[in-house]
């Protein structure tokens, strides 16, 4: 029976549960946090590491997103 994770709200955050790394450097996404971000398969990701132990991911596709926009802003500072 697979395992089933429910998510919580802290601080405007959701912590969706935990995952455990196998051998080969591989972690599962829980589906609730598959679910809530609409990742699917062949999303990429972008990981991100902080004081030696905080690792985030972050979908390209918002990255892309976010620079194009903050361009955009800096290309209007300028005129």
């Amino acid at each position: 029976m697979p395992k089933t994770h429910k998510s919580h709200n802290i601080l405007n955050e959701v912590f969706f549960g935990t995952t455990t790394m196998g051998s080969r450097g591989q972690v599962v996404i829980p589906a609730s946090a598959r679910s809530a971000l609409k990742l699917k398969a062949g999303d990429k990701l972008m990981v991100f590491g902080k004081f030696g132990q905080v690792v985030g991911l972050v979908k390209a596709e918002a990255i892309d997103s976010f620079i194009k926009k903050l361009m955009s802003q800096f290309g209007k500072l300028r005129k």
